[in-house]
């Protein structure tokens, strides 16, 4: 025969069943009911006949310390009126008797911890009270503050230039165009772009010109090439307007060393000029004889002698 647990009232029949007086033989050949005085549905029942009182729906029975039963909210849970409200609840977080009437709904992007709204796992606040996707959020793009330029997304917390751009720079994303012209000497000729986030591409960053190299389209490709005037000597573009090795040099012609020993010169329009008031000469042989010149004519073609003269 099944017995019931300590506390319970053991009954074989129950008062609304028609038998008011619920004798200890009806049902007699019957498993016997149990009936638990903290049960919702029969809160400080006391015999067969007394089954106590239905709680509402979601309250439980709680014994008093006067021995008494009552029903109210489950530990942990906040009473209003025929409502318990829970404090880990997104919709009541954190909620106090003296809070009640407070509205203290989470964002739809938060989570109760049962004393405040926190942001949902990944997401983070930044610098106000919405929660951000710190992977996806153009302006909070790896951390708080970090924001994306205007042809970049975030993606997985890096800011990636969009389809046509690249990191011309360290720091934004420019038209891939306008990465290949002079203004990015850094990566001439560059390719990348958002569709190829782990620079696997060929020429992805492009190359980066020399020293004076200016980045052109050169037949269809761009390539690092001096300015226009400049000529390249020794892989170096060099300006033969002021290069003291290379002064007034052309396209067929080497120009003219204006170092000479002891006196400070420099290239000043393609001339070597010496300091001082002093006059920039060659020194050649006519016939035996050591004569000078300042020509920048006969220069070039004078020996490699060359000084500063009054």
């Amino acid at each position: 025969m099944v017995s019931c647990e300590e506390g319970e009232i053991q009954c074989y029949c129950l008062a609304n069943e028609g038998t008011p007086d619920c004798t200890d033989t009806y049902r007699k050949d019957s498993s016997p009911l149990c009936i638990n005085p903290l049960a919702g549905d029969s809160c400080g029942a006391k015999s067969c006949a007394d089954l106590g009182k239905q709680c509402p729906i979601g309250w439980t029975c709680n014994q008093t310390d006067d021995e008494q039963y009552e029903c109210g909210c489950a530990e942990g849970l906040v009473t209003n009126s025929n409502t318990c409200l829970d404090p880990y609840s997104s919709q009541y977080c954190g909620v106090t008797q003296e809070t009640i009437s407070t509205d203290l709904s989470c964002d739809s992007k938060e989570l109760c911890n049962g004393t405040e709204c926190q942001c949902a796992q990944g997401l983070e606040k930044c610098g106000g009270d919405a929660c951000v996707d710190v992977l996806s959020d153009n302006k909070n793009c790896g951390k708080c503050g970090n924001e994306c330029d205007e042809y970049a997304t975030c993606q997985n917390g890096t800011c990636v230039c969009n389809d046509g751009y690249s990191r011309c720079d360290t720091e934004r994303c420019a038209d891939n165009i306008k990465c290949q012209e002079s203004d990015y000497n850094q990566h001439c000729g560059a390719k990348g772009s958002a569709n190829d986030p782990d620079e696997k591409s060929d020429n992805w960053w492009g190359i980066q010109c020399a020293e004076n190299e200016k980045c052109k389209l050169v037949e269809g490709t761009y390539q690092c090439i001096c300015p226009e005037k400049w000529l390249m000597f020794d892989e170096v573009c060099t300006n033969p307007d002021t290069s003291i090795q290379h002064c007034g040099a052309t396209k067929d012609y080497n120009g003219i060393n204006c170092r000479v020993n002891g006196y400070e010169t420099q290239c000043m329009v393609g001339n070597c000029v010496c300091s001082g008031g002093l006059t920039f000469v060659a020194i050649y042989e006519d016939n035996g004889v050591q004569k000078y010149t300042d020509r920048s004519n006969e220069i070039k073609e004078a020996s490699k002698k060359r000084r500063c003269s009054l």
